[in-house]
């Protein structure tokens, strides 16, 4: 399938769209959290499980006041918040300031043929980092105003045995040349554990190369 999604420039330090319901005050001071997190709709309120990078499990995040809105349990938003404690080992008490949906998806299993038909236009790849068998993005795209597809891919005949090799596939949809916009994306993988070594082919802009690496285990 390959998704379209529309590319919304998120300013770290201006206000975001709001995905929950909740009384906003405006911007809050330093120091607060930011980070990719999926959520768990409780009866009353919005739960939060932040995945926590590598293989070290998850801490579930407790929104205190509480806050509701329509969302889908595992969705994964970009939330700022403060930290107000641990409850016990594997849960604490936030107050959220801000949440913002991203693109969320699993990792698309093709053939190689069927990979090579996916346009693969510039991108600026800003930061990756991976929580459990999530893949969590930092994208510049240059957009103006049409809407824009990401994918992540997977040949299906691929045999190493150490190295993840993937495919992050960007159409620009014939966007004219506007503004370097921002975006998060987070990609769920099955089996992220089985590989030493991440790499993602991509065409990345003003870089010599056109693939990354990133070591998948500590």
């Amino acid at each position: 399938m390959k998704r379209i999604i529309e590319i919304i420039a998120i300013a770290l330090l201006a206000t975001m769209a709001i995905s929950c319901e909740k009384n906003d005050d405006g911007i809050k001071d330093y120091p607060y959290n930011m980070d990719i997190v999926s959520c768990l709709p409780q009866t009353n309120s919005i739960y939060f499980e932040q995945i926590l990078p590598y293989d070290q499990g998850s801490v579930l995040l407790i929104p205190d006041p509480a806050i509701t809105g329509n969302v889908e349990k595992g969705q994964r938003v970009l939330m700022q918040y403060y930290d107000k404690g641990n409850v016990d080992s594997v849960t604490k008490s936030i107050e959220v300031i801000q949440v913002a949906s991203i693109l969320s998806d699993t990792i698309e299993n093709l053939s190689l043929d069927s990979i090579n038909t996916f346009k693969n236009d510039v991108l600026k790849l800003t930061s990756m980092w991976r929580t459990g068998d999530y893949l969590n993005l930092n994208i510049m795209i240059n957009y103006s105003s049409r809407p824009h597809g990401l994918s992540l891919l997977y040949d299906l005949n691929q045999n190493m045995t150490d190295t993840l090799d993937v495919y992050l596939r960007h159409n620009d949809n014939g966007d004219p040349m506007g503004y370097w916009a921002q975006t998060y994306v987070s990609y769920y993988i099955p089996n992220f554990n089985n590989y030493q070594v991440l790499r993602i082919n991509t065409k990345l802009y003003d870089m010599v190369e056109n693939y990354v690496t990133m070591k998948i285990k500590e």
